[in-house]
């Protein structure tokens, strides 16, 4: 739990920073098992549309990830049967 709390607190760094290569490795570390399985999507909701589209393409490319940049307005539901278990 300790590595969770300090990879979160990596990644928390680098997007205050910018650093979005150390972001895209520390990342991982945060769920490598739904990584590696492609079980999980990754959502890049930050950043300018020509960027978050060259990052996803990069991520999918190297990690072989599941990567979607969601429209500007686009409600996400996380986890992803989340909506479902609500009464909407």
């Amino acid at each position: 739990m300790k590595e969770l709390g300090r990879n979160m607190q990596v990644v928390t760094d680098g997007i205050s920073r910018e650093d979005r290569e150390l972001v895209a490795k520390t990342a991982f570390r945060l769920s490598p098992s739904a990584a590696a399985r492609g079980s999980s999507t990754t959502c890049i909701v930050h950043g300018e549309t020509a960027a978050a589209d060259a990052r996803a393409e990069k991520l999918a490319a190297m990690r072989g990830w599941n990567v979607t940049v969601p429209e500007p307005g686009t409600t996400l539901h996380w986890p992803p049967h989340a909506k479902e278990a609500r009464d909407d």
